[in-house]
């Protein structure tokens, strides 16, 4: 135990010499600074003293912090500096010399390599954690309400980090580079984050083309409900004028149908080839966006594509109204997903990615 702890305190060292772990430190301190220039009141938002009355302004202020506090900072920018930070620790543990010296102690490769790749997540786990009760605090002062759930975003967003750094782990004892490690960690992360981006864009293709066809059924339905109506009581339409609009309506109806049932088929298709994938990688925006889950009730979260719905309904676009639609459908699905199939498959590739690399540490030699 001795020698663990020494292990951690010269990781510390090597981590507090590069000067990033302050950085990212201040920076974050910065962006909750920024954000506290945010509040709320009972009339809408608040920046900087300027009043923005805007309906739902508690929902729309959690969608804020989710979105760019845990979103674009603590998911992006600061995971890109704890990467650039933490990569180098296996390839420079594992020039010749340094790990000569590491080696000549009474301990276990596996051991040093373990101690090594959780120093890497406590970086970004004391990063996170500042963010998180500062953001306790911060909500609390702007919002007037205590929300204890912020703290899950130290666990999520630790999880989501320990996927790409497995990556760069692997890269590094296979490569021995650091810069090879944080290239393809990060050319690793954004496949895993264009996968899941393509699950969602196929989903809403194919939700609102399978709309598009489901109501062209329906109206070919209730039409030809409306002519038996029409023949068992004539009187409800004595000049048949209704029922030549029904045969009309079937008309286009079926004429459409075709073309609606081809162009459903592709989306439905690659959705199908989009989802194996998905359940294949990391997925690094699914486990960030566990977040709001506990953050905002399912009419908070779908509180956007309906105001989107609802400007393009304003602006006289009914192109998009299946459009529209689907993305309130992905809400609420993306909200219903189950959360051991989204940790678990991504825990698993992660645990795949690490074996690897501590077996191929453990069996070179040096």
């Amino acid at each position: 135990m001795i020698q663990t702890w020494a292990l951690l305190l010269d990781a510390y060292r090597e981590l507090n010499a590069k000067k990033l772990f302050w950085i990212t430190l201040i920076l974050s301190a910065l962006v909750i600074g920024a954000f506290a220039l945010v509040g709320v009141t009972p009339r809408g938002l608040t920046l900087a003293g300027t009043q923005f009355d805007l309906p739902g302004a508690r929902g729309l202020y959690k969608s804020l912090y989710s979105q760019l506090i845990i979103g674009w900072w603590l998911t992006l920018g600061a995971m890109i500096l704890a990467l650039i930070s933490t990569s180098s620790m296996i390839p420079d543990l594992i020039v010749s010399g340094t790990i000569d010296l590491y080696l000549s102690r009474p301990m276990s490769r596996l051991r040093l390599f373990l101690t090594k790749y959780v120093c890497g997540l406590l970086f970004v786990a004391a990063q996170v954690g500042v963010v998180a009760v500062g953001s306790v605090a911060i909500v609390r002062w702007r919002d007037g309400e205590w929300i204890p759930s912020l703290l899950l975003s130290v666990p999520l967003v630790l999880l989501v980090f320990s996927y790409v750094f497995a990556v760069a782990v692997f890269i590094g004892v296979w490569t021995r580079s650091a810069i090879a490690a944080i290239l393809l960690s990060i050319l690793a992360w954004g496949f895993f984050s264009v996968t899941q981006f393509t699950e969602r864009s196929l989903f809403i293709w194919q939700s609102a083309t399978h709309t598009a066809l489901v109501r062209a059924k329906d109206e070919i339905h209730d039409s030809n409900a409306d002519l038996d109506r029409f023949a068992k009581h004539p009187f409800d339409d004595p000049l048949g004028v209704r029922a030549a609009m029904a045969r009309s309506r079937i008309k286009d109806a079926t004429a459409e149908l075709p073309q609606l049932e081809h162009d459903t088929h592709l989306p439905a298709t690659l959705h199908k080839i989009s989802t194996v994938l998905w359940l294949v990688v990391p997925k690094t925006y699914e486990t960030g966006n566990l977040m709001d889950r506990y953050l905002l009730t399912d009419d908070e979260a779908a509180q956007r594509p309906q105001q989107r719905a609802a400007r393009d309904e304003a602006r006289g676009r009914p192109d998009r109204e299946d459009i529209d639609s689907a993305a309130v459908e992905l809400v609420e699905e993306q909200r219903h997903r189950s959360v051991p199939l989204i940790l678990g498959s991504s825990l698993a590739v992660e645990a795949a990615l690490v074996g690897l690399a501590a077996w191929i540490f453990c069996r070179r030699d040096y």
